[in-house]
């Protein structure tokens, strides 16, 4: 039986260190505790996270979440907005959130300080919301991305059997790209799996589904765990086909507590993934929000770089420059115009390999 308890919390809004160049989000916010889901390979399940390993008995309901989120934006004298994902750990359209409406309450805060969001789930229930996101992508930018692995329900049923469907997780996007002119929608086929979801008939399967839904992405990546994640996962898979589970894990290593495909295979998946992505006219990035004032020009930077150095990463070439300077330019205080015109950059955040085409890059963007 899964167990609900309402708790009263410290604080509400996590800073990430620099922000995720695959998801664009600054901020997370978990509205619940736990996840009723309990997807077998989720990463919540990994130490970091300090959760139950079951954590999908125990949901703690977050109760003065929407005091705590209004308090810390509106003294915040420094805090810039920024993209913020719900959930970072939890899905917050859970079934819990019928009842609660903790997400919704959350989303009204968001809303009414003008912060940009980037919702991701599994269930239809984000259509309950979809006022607030429309009204959030107004004045800023909204993203909502449906996790999906798989279109076959057989297989669904063994990695995430207490999630919707994907028939329903398929209409989902559909419904948000039919009812709303300004919210992106699109898909995270995370994770594939070798042995399990990654035959190419399977992949086709899936992106002519997706691409009947108008879906604006499909972001995709391998499977990749960690410390209780792994163990979690294997015994699952044990539990459902024993024989199954042998054939999965002849594709994957460990490696200092970190469970992967070794790197030629990786990079073969990413070259089958992005070739379909291409065959199905289905982009394989997010495209992403750009703040007014000095950092819209970093951040239009920032992402080109960022998808640069994701091609290359997928053709299995060296992605480190681009990755890092897209880090760095950023995080700057100022425009990055101004700082290279003065030779004021870091020169090891910005080598001269790059710079020419980053300098070629700002003459091509409008004053």
């Amino acid at each position: 039986m899964v167990s609900f308890t309402t708790r009263q919390f410290k604080s509400i809004l996590n800073k990430k260190k620099s922000i995720d160049p695959w998801f664009w989000d600054r901020f997370t916010i978990n509205p619940y505790q736990g996840c009723q889901y309990g997807c077998i390979y989720c990463n919540a399940r990994s130490e970091q996270y300090h959760l139950p390993i079951d954590f999908e008995n125990d949901i703690i309901i977050k109760e003065n979440a929407e005091q705590l989120l209004h308090k810390r934006l509106s003294n915040a004298r420094t805090l810039l907005p920024d993209v913020v994902a719900l959930s970072g750990v939890t899905d917050p359209y859970q079934p819990i959130e019928s009842r609660y409406h903790q997400t919704r309450k959350l989303l009204k805060v968001l809303a009414s300080h003008s912060y940009p969001v980037h919702i991701i789930t599994k269930s239809p229930l984000v259509l309950h919301d979809l006022d607030i996101l429309e009204e959030i992508a107004s004045k800023s930018w909204c993203t909502v991305s449906v996790s999906l692995s798989s279109v076959d329900d057989e297989m669904l049923k063994i990695l995430d059997k207490k999630s919707p469907p994907a028939k329903a997780r398929l209409e989902l996007v559909k419904n948000i790209k039919h009812k709303s002119t300004k919210v992106q929608a699109g898909f995270l086929m995370m994770p594939v799996i070798h042995e399990m979801t990654d035959s190419i008939s399977s992949l086709h399967q899936y992106f002519s589904s997706v691409a009947e839904c108008n879906a604006d992405y499909v972001v995709f990546a391998g499977l990749s765990m960690t410390g209780g994640q792994i163990e979690w996962f294997m015994k699952s898979l044990a539990e459902k086909n024993s024989m199954l589970k042998e054939r999965v894990m002849k594709n994957y290593r460990g490696q200092q507590k970190v469970f992967q495909a070794p790197s030629q295979k990786v990079a073969q998946l990413n070259r089958t993934l992005r070739r379909l992505c291409e065959e199905y006219s289905m982009p394989y990035r997010i495209s992403r929000w750009h703040p007014p004032g000095y950092r819209n020009l970093n951040y239009r930077l920032a992402e080109w770089l960022f998808n640069q150095g994701y091609e290359k990463q997928i053709m299995g070439l060296s992605y480190k420059e681009e990755m890092q300077a897209g880090f760095y330019i950023q995080e700057l205080k100022e425009s990055v115009s101004s700082v290279i015109s003065e030779k004021r950059f870091d020169k090891k955040a910005m080598t001269a390999n790059l710079l020419q085409n980053i300098e070629a890059y700002i003459r091509g963007q409008p004053n």
